[in-house]
């Protein structure tokens, strides 16, 4: 831990035993008033009736309100001052001064208060001069928070090792944060829903944590501006100034923000440290929402870096960084703009309708209204939609490229409906201004009625950054239909789609075309497909590109695919490819794939993977039923006609593709694994002379002329599901209404 600061001459005062949260002195002063209620709060004027309200476990549920300054500069604290917190108290304004604390070996919980509870609020109370070190939960306010904390404003010396933050060393917690609220994980709940609220705080602090490894393991992690750790809390309207330094996770703002929300703040600190270091955040597992960075970054190694995250795998919208200031060029998240742009008002396009900015355009960054800084409020054009209330009977009439632009901004409209008038050519778009309809935490759930009209062109390049496509996230009751994108141009991280990026809607009768590129889960039509979402009778062509997990259609499925084929090419240069499906741990029927698919390992002509899926409260094994790929396979590993590498069930299906492989391959499966359950293959063939491959895990070997017999295929139903020119060709599924000729 750090050198201590130290007072000659100054008695050391033990509020109280940390560990078990007991007071060891009787309160000894009065109050200056006050009945401890919330209409008639207790009166604090003095540093002797601070201390007496933190010696006393009993008024920890009471109400309190400042009434002078105070200064703590004649006493030393061990841990903290106050306790586990269940009350309200006001600051008003008044400042709390010299403020020192040190924690005891190995302490937790250190701060001004150990705890704030769930119910607690504590706000308008400034600190300065403060000096605080301690552990794990370190913050110059409050150790940890889970209750709300607003207008409060903190500045001096934060030192420790673990969880440490210049406001709050942890807040949030993510189980009681649910509690009693239907909100998803990670979809942005109303403040009342939250177990652990930060508003319109600000922090002025050099924050530091001991630096270097011991045992292996880092000397200190998770280090924040602002918060440590933020696991299930909302951090908004906040910001941070200063310093900030560590060894691992280390952010402007907040260490890590896990599963918790970021919304509308900033930071411009200097963060350095060793991995993992960002200018707003270290790690984010969570959301973060209409903020930026400016502060230079100290770092010796650039991939363990961001300019707003270095490490994912959470979402950001409409959040960016100063790339000339932070000296920062990649990020896990958020936009790169020059100083410049970051000065520009119509780079904030959509932070209007948060009502907590204003900007000096062209002069200064934007600042949160609470500071009065120059400027005036950022507000964003009126709804740009001339027709239609947003109703499901009045949907939103889209006539227009810039009303379908606007959309991507108008997140407060996400939960609306809307109908496509016309076709639309977004040839001159610049793909840098563009915003998808939809982000993890404020999803599309509303509908959107193509009526079979074109969106051609549409471009969005979003490298750093996951949910990418026309539409962002679509929830589970929201619902694309009947709309085409044609010639589209997208770019992202995980979860890449021309039409969406993940989809946990309906998607169904829509067609995609053009070139879609990520990282990993990358699909002509969606990027990812899980819990309750369904694509069907979608179509997609064009170049599916990624690292891993690229699927001609979808990247990773578990849930439904319906009446749907893809003629696109994928490639991958690591992981899973597939002419159809990535990964499946869904059901995929009356489907087909017919593309040339390149990958490195578990690579299909129609899936790479078929897998189990495991979620909390289920587990979903893969199936593909009545499904045939006529696409061409080439690969180095697990490489097969149908699927890859297959641990589910496959019933009637069958492949007609080459198959081309280095190591592992197979005809129509190359690979099958019993663990846990033993996978079922049953009414499946593929064609040795088409395919060029004689071996297969599973699967009955047929020549050319025997899958154009009907013969063939015992137990398959021509009536419904299939159909077969009979000794002219293969079987096609009974949707594509083809035509026997002769």
């Amino acid at each position: 831990m750090a050198k201590s600061k130290t007072h000659p001459g100054v008695p050391l005062v033990c509020a109280f035993f940390a560990a078990l949260g007991f007071s060891v002195y009787a309160r000894a002063v009065d109050f200056a008033g006050g009945t401890g209620e919330p209409d008639d709060p207790y009166q604090i004027a003095t540093a002797e009736q601070l201390i007496a309200l933190g010696q006393d476990p009993n008024l920890y549920d009471k109400h309190f309100v400042l009434t002078a300054e105070i200064d703590l500069g004649n006493v030393e604290f061990t841990n903290a001052v106050i306790g586990t917190f269940k009350g309200t108290i006001n600051g008003a304004g008044h400042v709390i001064d010299n403020l020192t604390i040190h924690g005891e070996a190995r302490s937790d919980h250190v701060g001004l208060f150990r705890s704030v509870d769930r119910n607690a609020r504590v706000e308008n109370v400034r600190l300065e001069n403060v000096y605080v070190e301690g552990d794990d939960e370190v913050g110059a306010l409050a150790g940890e928070n889970l209750g709300t904390i607003a207008r409060c404003h903190v500045a001096g010396i934060v030192r420790g090792e673990r969880n440490v933050g210049g406001l709050v060393g942890s807040n949030g917690a993510l189980s009681i944060g649910r509690a009693g609220t239907d909100v998803p994980v990670h979809e942005l709940p109303p403040p009342d829903a939250i177990a652990g609220l930060i508003f319109a705080c600000a922090a002025e602090v050099e924050v530091s944590g001991e630096l270097g490894i011991v045992r292996g393991r880092p000397r200190s992690s998770m280090i924040g501006g602002l918060v440590g750790l933020n696991t299930g809390g909302m951090i908004y309207a906040c910001r941070c100034a200063g310093e900030v330094c560590g060894e691992m996770t280390i952010g402007g703002l907040v260490g890590a923000n896990a599963i918790g929300w970021i919304r509308s703040s900033y930071a411009e600190n200097r963060v350095r440290g060793g991995s993992y270091i960002g200018c707003l955040t270290g790690g984010n597992d969570g959301d973060i929402l209409f903020c930026y960075a400016t502060g230079p970054l100290d770092v010796d190694v650039e991939t363990e870096a961001g300019g707003l995250s270095a490490m994912c795998c959470g979402s950001t919208y409409l959040s960016y960084w100063d790339v000339q200031t932070t000296g920062a060029t990649t990020s896990y998240g958020g936009k790169p703009r020059n100083t410049d742009q970051m000065k520009n008002r119509k780079t904030f396009r959509g932070w209007g309708y948060d009502h907590q900015w204003v900007l000096a355009d062209g002069q200064d960054y934007p600042r949160l209204a609470w500071e009065e800084s120059p400027g005036v409020p950022l507000a964003d054009d009126p709804l740009p939609f001339e027709s239609g209330s947003g109703m499901p009977e009045d949907p939103y009439e889209i006539w227009t490229a810039d009303q379908f632009l606007a959309l991507g901004y108008t997140w407060p409209l996400f939960g609306h409906h809307f109908a496509l008038r016309g076709d639309i050519d977004l040839s001159e778009l610049d793909p840098n201004a563009t915003a998808p309809i939809g982000t993890r935490a404020i999803p599309f759930s509303g509908s959107f009625a193509g009526d079979g009209h074109t969106i051609t062109s549409f471009r969005l390049h979003s490298f750093f950054e996951d949910d990418i496509g026309v539409f962002g996230h679509i929830k589970a009751n929201g619902v694309v239909n009947n709309l085409v994108v044609s010639g589209a141009d997208v770019r992202g991280h995980w979860h890449v789609g021309a039409v969406a990026g993940y989809n946990q809607g309906n998607i169904w009768n829509c067609r995609a075309d053009g070139y879609v590129w990520g990282d990993r889960q990358v699909g002509g039509i969606a990027g990812a497909n899980e819990d309750s979402g369904t694509v069907i009778s979608c179509m997609s062509a064009g170049e599916v590109v990624g690292e891993s997990d690229a699927g001609g259609l979808v990247g990773s499925n578990d849930s439904e695919i319906t009446a749907c084929c893809s003629s696109a090419t994928v490639t991958t240069t690591t992981g899973h490819a597939a002419g159809l499906v990535a990964i499946n741990g869904g059901i995929i029927s009356s489907s087909c794939a017919t593309g040339t698919i390149s990958g490195s390992y578990g690579v299909g002509g129609l899936v790479g993977w078929n897998e189990i899926f495991h979620r909390m409260s289920y587990v979903r094994i893969g199936e593909v039923l009545d499904c045939y790929s006529t696409a061409s396979v080439t690969g180095e590993v697990k490489v097969g006609g149908l699927i890859g590498s297959n641990v589910g069930t496959v019933r009637r299906c069958y492949s007609a593709g080459i198959v081309s492989f280095i190591e592992t391959g197979g005809g129509f499966v190359a690979f099958q694994d019993d663990d846990p359950y033993p996978p079922i293959v049953e009414a499946c063939y593929w064609d040795t002379e088409a395919s060029g491959a004689e071996v297969s895990a599973a699967g009955i070997a047929r020549t050319t002329e025997q899958m154009y017999q009907r013969t063939t295929f015992g137990g398959w139903d021509f009536d419904t599901v299939w159909t077969i020119c009979d000794g002219n060709d293969y079987p096609r599924l009974w949707w594509e209404k083809t035509q026997c000729q002769g």
